[in-house]
């Protein structure tokens, strides 16, 4: 598991002339770590606090709140296909609902963000009823979760507990601080204080 100071926050790599940005944190050198919400990466490269952490004279443009999200987006997407693809997801409503009622219940309940209401509300009074150790994911949109499933319109689908289960869990929570409201993990999720908008520069 990452570390607590890790949550919330999106890495952006410093070590070129213009911000790159680096969400699995695998770029090497130098980053910048800044609170995952649009507006708090917004006001950074108004107030060029990128350059400051660099401490070098770096480009940060106003699209990068953009190619933020977008990267997060991508990097669910490909778990979540990774995770079709082992079989550790599942999708459509009863296969979920069987998944919650069965003995090895899944960690991650993921659902469209322009998902009718009811069946969701259905899953997760199952969820709860169930008492289960289980993370609401509701970031992506149908058309999105179609697309790393291979198949249209997907409403409804869950991830095993694993590897690929909490990094969905890790991304989700960063990429509500672009989508607003859509994670749950049975605690109010922190989030990131854009009047703030701290950055921090640290190697990895």
């Amino acid at each position: 598991m990452r570390g607590a100071h890790q949550r919330g926050r999106c890495l952006q790599h410093a070590g070129a002339k213009r911000h790159r940005v680096d969400v699995a944190a695998k770029l090497p050198g130098r980053g910048a770590w800044v609170a995952a919400s649009k507006s708090a990466i917004a006001t950074a490269v108004e107030k060029k606090l990128f350059s400051r952490a660099a401490k070098a004279n770096v480009t940060a443009d106003s699209g990068l709140p953009a190619r933020t999200e977008a990267a997060l987006v991508a990097r669910m997407l490909g778990d979540l296909g990774l995770a079709r693809r082992s079989g550790a997801a599942m999708l459509g409503f009863d296969n979920v609902l069987r998944q919650l009622e069965g003995p090895k219940p899944p960690k991650a309940l993921i659902e469209a963000l322009d998902g009718a209401k009811d069946g969701k509300r259905k899953l997760y009074a199952a969820a709860h009823r169930l008492e289960l150790d289980c993370v609401v994911i509701e970031t992506l949109t149908s058309a999105e979760l179609g697309l790393a499933l291979g198949r249209e319109n997907v409403i409804h689908a869950a991830v095993q507990p694993g590897g690929l289960a909490e990094r969905l869990i890790f991304d989700a929570e960063r990429l509500s601080g672009f989508r607003g409201a859509g994670f749950c993990a049975g605690h109010e999720s922190p989030r990131a204080d854009a009047s703030k908008a701290k950055v921090n520069h640290e190697r990895y």
